[in-house]
This record gives structure tokens, sequence and C-alpha cells, in this order.
């Protein structure tokens, strides 16, 4: 093929994706992904290399961006010009503008592609339709839009094709593309769909500084709410894959969709449309049709990882209407080189959103399982690309996501716990140690106050007891399913409480099945609205509407009541037998010693309550200390039953370990000649002091008042103590936390000392408990043996 008809501009690519190579070269597929097998592309003159080409997801987005500038009512080179080029003070040349042209065309010829032909027949047909337009098109121009994998087999194949079919002319290409802007303009009039939001492009054109280390393309959209502002605007600062996906953790937290935020962005460009509902349907049906797919937790391979990934970025750009044409209609010439790598290959993992260099966790141990996983924000299953192993792959976790907090109760000045489960519903509890129990808080000032609007009618049931037809309601404010009585003198509402009934999900009364109450000659109908309920009193022969007042709710004995009767009797004895143990221990070691100890004076500063978040199941987890001694024990939240249940997790410690431990300095102490270590537990959250113990190879934690923690003095080094002539050395690692090391006379070389018990000042008390309880045990048994006379015993 010859160059004549319309020139190749050397260099124009580069000139306008510059910036944007920056941005993927970190993530840009080169030869890994069996290019380099194909023959050599003719009219290189540019002499590009395969690892110099942009990704294919570069094209995509520079038509989404002609096409903006296309959303005009005048289609001009001279408004390309002054939208591109404006901040920058340069005008297009006819090369820049050609260059344009070819985009402008490839996004047509794209338009016109039937979505259900398979994938080669889709790249046979679209460089067969650019080559009839623009014949004199490089080959190096033409493998951006195509599979590099592929794509020279199928150009060569094409270029046969239509070599000897006759060149179209200037002229019908310039028609062609005013009669294709005229299409876009009226169809613009028509549904006033026109977005003007700013991508990575208007970054790009104005200067803006942008850091390089970043190894994906930013999302930046306008947003009209504070949250999401917040959200993106940290996606845009994240610079590896790890910050990204917690940023996109944040985003599933918010209940703030991607459909939420493409309506609003509607609503705020099309206010007067916000009445029609024909327009709010056809548009809510675009956005379910491109949700993105569920991939079988099962497949391990990298490639369904990443595509899952670049279907979650789709998603997120499918805001603007002509991006969504175009990945809707080329998602498959687009993903198809991310699929195509070898999943065992160390080279072929990364992917355009993943960052080789970049760990999986702050913490992440070489050679070591991980103790958490990276999330994926798409899906329900965690992303295990950094694993040493490509078998640890979780099961299948939930997609709700449990939310724990502590408060604090201004009326009872107590902490209370607080729970928010996936659909919004609060409740407030509190914890009773000496049961060792959770108990419903109620409280005027903590709880909202319920309305009629918030209660969904589910049964009804007669109550022998109260002789009354008991209304089961569905409470959306706190997500129970309580029971209420209708009072004729208030024309309200009172819920109530009792045992004889057996509360189900079952037979849910519909609108067409209202519920009758009669009181003598007064007939009250109850159905199911939106939202609430609606009191219909019969007025000869009409319905009136009887208004809606406050809801009475239980007070705070009657919920006593009924959480002591819920409370299974076999739960309430332990709990006794342990609260009785516990008593008569603390009652034995307050008479032991009339001084407490600082071992027990710091133990009792421990906070009560704790929050974690676990992120293998997903949920917050609390963390109780149930005793004086400070142990702590583990519930989650569960919203169906309304109540915590102890929470079992390997991954989830309830204990200091050597993990939690962050040295700072160490210092030397002439009393007792040991290194005093100033160390952060992670688990307390607080600064301790910790010496090694050399007969447990281990640290036990001791306090000495005469060394306070001074942050100046932070070491720099990473090594704090020596031990047994330089056979021991306890250094930091690369995480910060403590490395403990011992020389092997046979291997002549350090190796690493394996993680113990950590002697905090809790294990040092029940250690002394248990050895109290082990002598208070051996002198019983003394005195009960009994010892023969040997005076009568002789003959």
């Amino acid at each position: 093929m010859s160059d004549s008809n319309t020139p190749n501009p050397p260099g124009t690519e580069e000139r306008l994706v510059q910036q944007l190579d920056s941005y993927f070269s970190n993530t840009a597929t080169g030869n890994e992904t069996g290019e380099a097998s194909a023959p050599a592309a003719p009219n290189n003159a540019a002499g590009t290399s395969d690892q110099d080409r942009p990704p294919n997801l570069a094209p995509i987005l520079m038509l989404s961006y002609l096409n903006h500038c296309m959303s005009k009512k005048s289609f001009t080179p001279e408004d390309i010009q002054k939208s591109v080029w404006e901040q920058k003070s340069k005008k297009l040349s006819q090369e820049d503008w050609e260059f344009c042209k070819y985009f402008i065309s490839s996004k047509e010829l794209l338009l016109q592609l039937a979505p259900g032909k398979k994938r080669k027949t889709q790249a046979q047909a679209l460089i067969e339709l650019i080559l009839k337009k623009f014949p004199g098109v490089g080959v190096e121009m033409l493998t951006r839009l195509l599979d590099p994998s592929e794509s020279a087999y199928i150009i060569y194949d094409v270029i046969e094709q239509v070599k000897c079919e006759p060149k179209c002319d200037a002229e019908s290409i310039k028609q062609e593309e005013f009669m294709y802007s005229q299409k876009i303009n009226k169809k613009i009039r028509e549904n006033n769909k026109c977005f003007k939001f700013s991508m990575v492009f208007e970054r790009l054109r104005n200067g803006s500084s942008l850091p390089e280390e970043k190894p994906f393309a930013p999302l930046e959209f306008r947003t009209i709410t504070s949250e999401y502002s917040n959200i993106y605007t940290q996606m845009v600062k994240a610079t590896t894959y790890v910050e990204l996906m917690d940023v996109m953790s944040k985003l599933k937290t918010t209940r703030l969709s991607v459909n939420e935020l493409y309506f609003s962005a509607k609503h705020m460009q099309n206010p007067e449309k916000d009445t029609q509902d024909e327009f709010w349907e056809a548009e809510s049906e675009k956005v379910l049709e491109l949700q993105p797919l569920m991939i079988d937790p099962q497949l391990e391979s990298t490639s369904r990882q990443r595509l899952k990934i670049l279907q979650e970025l789709a998603l997120q750009q499918k805001m603007l209407k002509e991006v969504d044409e175009i990945i809707s209609m080329s998602f498959e010439l687009v993903t198809k080189s991310l699929s195509t790598g070898n999943p065992h290959n160390p080279a072929d993992v990364q992917s355009l959103m993943i960052n080789s260099n970049a760990p999986s966790i702050p913490d992440q141990r070489k050679n070591d399982w991980m103790e958490y996983y990276n999330l994926n924000p798409l899906g329900q299953y965690p992303i295990s690309s950094h694993f040493p192993r490509s078998d640890r792959i979780g099961p299948k976790l939930p997609a709700v996501i449990q939310k724990i907090s502590i408060r604090y109760c201004l009326s009872k000045e107590i902490e209370v716990i607080e729970t928010i489960d996936e659909w919004k519903c609060r409740e407030f509890c509190t914890y009773d140690h000496n049961l060792k129990d959770f108990r419903r808080h109620k409280c005027e000032i903590c709880e909202v106050e319920v309305q009629e609007c918030d209660l969904s009618l589910r049964q009804t049931k007669w109550c022998s007891h109260i002789e009354d037809q008991v209304l089961l309601m569905y409470n959306r404010v706190n997500g129970r399913l309580e029971q209420y009585v209708f009072s004729f003198e208030t024309k309200g509402f009172k819920e109530v409480y009792c045992s004889c009934i057996e509360v189900t999900y079952r037979g849910k009364n519909g609108p067409e099945e209202p519920v009758l109450l009669t009181n003598g000659s007064e007939h009250v109908v109850i159905k199911e609205a939106d939202p609430g309920v609606v009191k219909l009193q019969l007025v000869g022969e009409n319905h009136v509407e009887i208004p809606a007042v406050p809801v009475q709710q239980l007070s705070a004995e009657e919920i006593e009541m009924q959480d002591a009767y819920d409370s299974s009797s076999e739960s309430g004895s332990e709990s006794e037998v342990e609260s009785e143990s516990d008593s008569e221990s603390e009652s034995e070691s307050e008479h032991e010693s009339e001084q407490i100890s600082y071992n027990k004076t710091f133990i009792s500063t421990l906070p009560m309550f704790k929050v974690r978040h676990c992120p293998l199941s997903r949920k917050d987890v609390l963390y109780v200390r149930s005793n004086n001694l400070g142990q702590y024990e583990k519930y989650d939240y569960h919203p169906t039953y309304h109540r915590f249940e102890p929470f079992k997790c390997s991954k989830c410690k309830d204990a200091t370990s050597e993990d939690h431990l962050v040295p700072k300095y160490a210092e030397h102490c002439p009393e007792t000649n040991e290194f005093v270590i100033h160390t952060e537990n992670l688990f307390t959250e607080r600064m301790e002091q910790y010496i090694y113990d050399s007969m447990t190879q281990g640290f036990r934690q001791v306090y000495y008042p005469q060394f306070l923690y001074d942050p100046s003095k932070d070491h720099t080094s990473n090594v704090f103590v020596t031990v047994n002539y330089l056979s021991t050395v306890i250094t930091r690692d690369k995480d910060g936390r403590f490395k403990k090391e011992k020389f092997c006379d046979n291997l002549k070389k350090f190796v690493a000392i394996p993680e113990v018990e950590v002697n905090t000042f809790t294990v040092q008390e029940l250690e002394k408990k248990k050895n109290k309880r082990r002598v208070d045990s051996d002198s019983d048994s003394f005195e009960h043996i009994e010892i023969p006379d040997m005076v009568s015993a002789s003959p």
C-alpha cells in the first residue's frame, strides 16, 4: 500500500498521546502476550517498537474526548483546535487534523459494527472499513485498536482483499463526516444528553501536574455530593493498586451506587426531565444492562481478575454517553489482550490496573501467607495475585458489610454499641459483664422515634392473653419484626410483647389482603401503603383515612423482660456459674494483696470495647474485655436474629502477638542489666515496654517508671538488642516489626526464630492465677492424706 492519497503524518500520534503513554508505561503489555512471533508490520516508517505502543484503552479515551468536542452545533476543524489546544495556545496543524479525522472515522466505524459478531469478524470488518476510507493509514496505527497478538495476521488478510478496490476521494470522506456530525447533533438536541464531564484528557491538555508513578488512569468526575467528591479525590490521589482497592471498597460501603451518581448527573444537567417517568425508566434499563459479569470463584486465572477490574473501570466511565457506546460495542476487542497472558508466567501476571512493584498490603511478609485479603470491589471474592500459592482462594464471601461502632449515651452516661446492617437499620445495645450477655438499649436520645411510615404489615394473629388482634409489623428503623395492637382510643399503634406468639416472616399480607379490626360498632381497615401502612375507618359507606399519630414503643423495663425471656436458661446458668467463679477469684486476689499492682492498673485502663474489621468475612468484629485480667472475646452481629454471637476467625487475633509490636528504641537498665524496648502495641493502641527473654525466646512486658517514652529517641538503626555474645540478634524488619535471628553453628548463618506468645501483663496475671489454684489444690490434697499410726501398727 502507498501513502500517496492520504499522508500518514509521522510523529503525530506520539504528540497526541505523549502524556498518556507516561500513564500506561508501567502497565502496557508488550511482547509478553506473544506478539513477537508475528511478522514485521509493513509501512512502519516510524520504527515504533511494540513496547512503546500505548495500550488498547488509550484510543477509546481519545475517541470519547474527541466526540465530546463533536457535541456542538457546528463541527469544524477550528472548533477542535479551540477546544483541544486553547489553554496551551497551540494551533492544530493540517497533519494533526488528519490524525484527528482518523480517530473520528474510527469511532464512526466502531458504531457501524454489529455487537453480535465474533471478535475476528469485527476486527476484519473494522480494518476493511478503515482502509476503504483512509487507504494511506499505517499498520502501526491500526494495531492500536486491535489485539496485539493477532492484529498483524488479520491486517495482512484484509489488505490483500481491499488493495485492488477503488479508493475513496476526499470529498466523499468530508461529506460522510458532515452527515455523521449532523446525526450526532440531532441526537443530542432530541435527548439533551450532552454531558460535559472532564476526564483524563482535560487534565492532560490543561497541563495539570500528574504523578508519574500512577499505574492506572485516574477517574475524575464532577459530582454533586460531598461524599462522592471525597471518594473520587482519593481515587485520583491513589498511587498503588492497594490504595485504589481501598477507595473502591469505601465506594461500596457508602450505599451510593454508580447508578445513583449516573442519575444525579442526569438530573443536574436536565432538571426539567425529573417528572418524566419514561425518561428515567429508559435510563435505568441502560444502566442495568451495563452491570459487570460475575466470575466463577474457582477460576483463579489472573486474567479473569484483570477482566473484572477493567469492567469496574468501564462501568465508572459509562457515565459518559459516548464512552457507553464505545465500550459496549468494542468491549471484546479491548479486553481480549488482557486474557491472552499465561497465568503461570510471572511476567504475564501484571495487568493494566496492577503495579508489579506495589505490595499487596503494607505488612506483607516474604514467603508467608498474607494475613489480610485484598478484596475485589467488584465481586464477592478475594484477589490472590500476590499470594505465594495460587490455590489459597477463600470461600465465597457475603456481599453484606455490617458496621459496628461505640457510642456514648448522654442520658445514662454509659458506652453503648451501635449496629448498622445493609438496610441502614440501627440498633443499640449494652453489655452485661455479670451475665456476659448483650441487652437492648432503650433511650429517647439515642434511638430514632418510630413513625407509622416506618412500619410494614407482615402478619396478623390472635393473642389469647391480651384478647386482641396482634399485628406483626416490620420496623424499618431497627430491622425487627415487632408486635403491635391498634388502639381505638388514640387511633394509633401500640407495641406489645406476647411470648405465645410465634414470630415468622411467612404469610405476608399484601395490599390485596387488608386487615379488618372491629370494636363494637367501629370498623378500621389496616393495609399496606408506600411507605408504611394506611388506616381507614368505615364511616357510613365510605372509608376515611385516619391521620398518622406517633407509635407507642415498649418501655425500657418491658424490653428487659422481653430479653430475659428470650435468653435461654442454659446460657443463663452457665453465665451465673462463670460470674460466681470470677467474683470468687477477684475476691481472693483482692484479699491476697492490699495494694493493686501496676499490672492490674494497666489492665484496667484498657478499653472495654474495640471494633476491628475482619477482611475475610467483611464484617466489623466487636472485641469485649471480658474480665479484669484483660482478656478479650470476639463477637459479630447477626441482623437476622438481632443478637451478637461469638466470632471465630483464625486471622483475627484476640490477644497481643509479635506481629502487633512495633519497636521504637531501646534503653539499658543498670539495675537489671537488661535492655528495655519501647514498643507501640497495635492491638492495645498504646506505648508499652518490653524486654527479650532468652529462656522463652520471646518478649515479656515490663514497666520501669524511670524510662518514659520520648519520641525524639526513636532509632534510625534496625538493630535493637544483641543477646549471648551476638548469638541472638533482635532487629527490625522492613515492615517495622520485630525480627529475631539466632546464629546456627551447623549452617554457619543466622536463622529466624519462630514467633511465640507475648508475655503481656494479662498473660502474667493468668499465670499467677493458675499457680495459686495449683498450690491450693495441692494443699487440699495433702491435708486429706491419712498418715498411719506407727505406734499402734507395731507388734
